[in-house]
């Protein structure tokens, strides 16, 4: 989380995930379990959620509090055993899968994300793998990768490469914006 929004990689990523992490069924979740995110309508997940036994683990050491500049993560996750590298300020977050399926054909991974301030700015790069300007195929136009880059990133500093070979289609890059009253 960066303030109240996931602001971080993950796999199988869906256009309507990318372009509002606030209507999403993680803010939710996140609501609930640490008062941290966005209540929404979307409710399959949180439903199953509030009837499980699951306990959660405390967010308090992912906090960035005012004697700590900043919080760096590495690990590695999922079945393709992806290394994320996660570098979180107050000011921004940015988040990138290191060496995952370089420079080849990709589904609906999400490889790089950045957070900016306290009014939910995301920032992302993805290449389409279609055409179609909100499609169906995999991976649509917004969502994952035709191509997968190569990314790197040390604390704030983040390489993304791309070689894109035809007939694919240019990379996109989508900045969203949506302001909150930070009562």
């Amino acid at each position: 989380m960066h303030d109240k929004t996931m602001s971080s990689t993950y796999g199988r990523v869906y256009e309507h995930d990318l372009k509002s992490m606030e209507s999403g069924e993680v803010a939710n979740l996140s609501f609930i379990i640490w008062k941290k995110g966005h209540l929404n309508t979307a409710m399959r997940s949180t439903t199953l959620f509030c009837i499980s036994d699951y306990v959660p683990p405390r967010l308090e050491p992912y906090l960035i509090e005012e004697n700590r500049s900043a919080l760096l993560t590495q690990y590695t996750q999922g079945i393709k055993k992806v290394y994320t590298y996660h570098y979180k300020t107050k000011a921004y977050s940015m988040c990138a899968t290191i060496d995952f399926n370089t420079f080849k054909k990709g589904h609906q991974q999400h490889t790089m994300n950045l957070s900016l301030g306290r009014d939910s700015t995301q920032i992302w790069i993805n290449h389409p793998g279609e055409s179609v300007f909100s499609g169906e195929n995999r991976p649509s136009f917004w969502a994952g990768n035709g191509i997968c880059p190569n990314l790197r990133q040390y604390r704030n500093y983040m390489m993304i490469e791309y070689r894109l070979r035809d007939p694919y289609l240019p990379y996109i890059i989508y900045e969203r914006t949506t302001r909150f009253n930070h009562d």
